[in-house]
């Protein structure tokens, strides 16, 4: 009889497997004997074990095996006595229809422990897997990195693009991470070296990055990348009289994207409207155009596409802080909304299912970190507060799930030490709850939704301040 627990092949391949009756080995090892078959509408926990219920491959093995079984040995007994065989050679041949049954056994286990079709997504598949609530890890990049982007291309790959490296290396180089395979490679590299720069992937499936910094050097250069050439272009500037440092950048509907910046520039910042910037960038004439101006000067904030297509900017330093104002694509104005129960900067925000916008986390105007959460509703122009976190963080990330929640994972605590520990925001009960940690602490580090549900957590800074080439996921 096969264990209830079924044994789980090696990805990609057949599996080498062992069974024991008793203490006995039932056969040592069978090496890509038999294939396991890769069915659509079985179903298995990602990564682990298939729990049969309790008589169903017994009941199997002796109907379809048992019967097999017995009409085979019949079969030698009647073919040995017909032809005089020797006792040697009708041994063998029974030997032979015992490894049949050995056979079909392991291909009934494959059936019930049959990997799905979410098990190998073709790229650029889409589907929605059980997360089991875990932190695992993948393939390594070639390069240790922070502050870096991560963007899912049309093919289901993603891309990692600048950020810090070492010792004070600001790079240009970008890897591919391939969720089938669990690696990275190499691709293009960007025309310059970027540390905190932003990226959003187009509806033409390229990706624009924009801003970051050298040292005190700021960009208004922006670059393409395209995944069929796996080259990085330049694009139009943003402006030679800006100096982009932080900037959010928000894909709209009507396909162009809105690029706002603030200043964290004291000099700057106490002069109304200087370091004030906002762009759209037109993927059709590939370049930037004119539009309004925030009404406050922020820097590590957040901007969230709304239903309704108007962007939310919240928070952020120097003059921002509590305050939140809209973006209407319209009329290419920004206007003031609620403001948020405590100032904060380097926290996240998260469109949730129901229209509403979690707030987490975050920094105040005392440097302070949070633990506390709100909800923006845009039906009212209001914050309220919601359940707070188990652990105050900053420089986190949030990532929505398939299933409605939101993963928050990592950042840096009071202190700025990187954090290991990560939670689930459900929107059903406003409170958060325990989840599994990652494998590292890990502080300015990239969170990335695959397309069968998981989340690629990529590099940054560990609880060392040791910047990191290793990978993980979230399933």
């Amino acid at each position: 009889m096969l264990p209830r627990t079924c044994p789980t092949p090696p990805l990609g391949g057949h599996g080498a497997l062992s069974f024991r009756r008793g203490s006995q080995p039932l056969f040592e090892s069978v090496e890509d004997f038999t294939p396991w078959p890769r069915l659509v509408g079985i179903t298995r926990p990602m990564g682990g074990q298939t729990f049969l219920e309790d008589l169903t491959l017994p009941l199997v093995q002796r109907n379809l095996i048992g019967a097999g079984r017995s009409r085979a040995k019949r079969r030698t007994r009647r073919k040995a006595k017909s032809t005089n065989l020797s006792a040697d050679t009708m041994a063998s041949m029974i030997r032979k229809y015992r490894w049949m049954e050995i056979g079909l056994t392991l291909s009934l286990a494959g059936l019930a422990c049959g990997r799905t079709a979410l098990d190998e997504l073709p790229a650029g598949a889409t589907g929605t897997t059980a997360l089991r609530g875990i932190f695992v890890p993948t393939g390594d990049m070639a390069v240790a990195r922070y502050f870096h982007t991560a963007t899912l291309l049309p093919n289901g790959r993603v891309l990692v693009a600048g950020g810090a490296g070492l010792p004070n290396d600001y790079l240009a180089s970008a890897e591919l991470y391939d969720p089938g395979a669990g690696r990275f490679a190499a691709t293009g590299s960007m025309a310059i070296g970027r540390i905190g720069p932003v990226a959003t992937r187009m509806n033409n499936g390229k990706v624009l990055v924009v801003g970051g910094l050298q040292s005190d050097e700021r960009f208004s250069s922006a670059e393409l990348y395209s995944q069929e050439t796996g080259k990085f272009t330049p694009t139009a500037s943003m402006g030679a009289d800006v100096d982009w440092r932080v900037p959010t950048v928000t894909l709209l509907p009507s396909g162009m994207a809105l690029i706002a910046d603030g200043t964290d520039d004291a000099a700057n910042a106490a002069v109304p409207g200087r370091g004030l910037y906002a762009v759209l960038y037109d993927p059709k004439a590939g370049t930037f155009v004119a539009t309004g101006s925030m009404n406050k000067d922020r820097v590590w904030n957040t901007a969230t596409l709304l239903a309704n297509g108007q962007v939310l900017m919240v928070g952020g330093a120097d003059l921002g802080w509590a305050t939140a104002e809209l973006y209407d694509p319209s009329s290419g104005t920004f206007s003031p909304t609620g403001s948020m129960a405590e100032a904060r900067s380097n926290h996240t925000a998260t469109l949730l299912g129901n229209g509403k916008v979690l707030i987490v986390g975050g920094g105040d105007e005392s440097n302070h970190v949070l633990a506390s959460a709100e909800l923006f509703d845009p039906a009212t122009g209001t914050f309220e507060v919601t359940g707070s976190m188990a652990e105050a963080r900053s420089n986190h990330t949030a990532t929505l799930l398939g299933n409605g929640k939101v993963l928050i994972a990592g950042g840096g605590d009071e202190s700025n030490h990187a954090l290991a520990s990560a939670e689930l925001f459900d929107p059903a009960t406003g409170t958060f709850e325990a989840t599994g940690s990652m494998t590292s602490a890990r502080l300015g580090f990239t969170a990335t939704m695959l397309p069968d549900g998981r989340v690629l957590i990529v590099g940054g800074a560990d609880g060392n301040g040791n910047l990191q080439t290793s990978a993980e996921i979230y399933q």
